[in-house]
């Protein structure tokens, strides 16, 4: 299984760069970004507050801040219903082991 981390911190080039890369777009799209961080884990990303966000289905906004020029989103993973059951069943201690 890959590493996954508890907290990941992105802190992209607040502007397009030449070739119109949107960095904050690229990490909130990403699929692969999910998958490294543990259940219940938390994104870190900075952004210009003036900056739309695209549409989110990989991510749900838990605490929104911002400091002067610059936004700190503090972002959980969207689970759909299959995986949410996944990972209730996952963390569950068997009461056998508990005796």
């Amino acid at each position: 299984t890959a590493e996954t981390f508890q907290i990941i911190f992105a802190d992209p080039p607040y502007e397009k760069t030449k070739h119109g890369d949107r960095y904050t777009e690229k990490l909130l799209t990403n699929e692969a970004l999910p998958k490294l961080l543990d259940s219940g884990g938390v994104f870190v990303l900075e952004k210009r507050p003036a900056e739309v966000l695209p549409e989110m289905k990989l991510w749900r906004i838990i605490r929104q801040k911002t400091y002067g020029a610059t936004e700190v989103l503090f972002l959980c993973v969207i689970f759909n219903q299959r995986q949410r059951h996944r990972v209730r069943f996952a963390i569950r201690t068997p009461q056998s082991a508990i005796a």
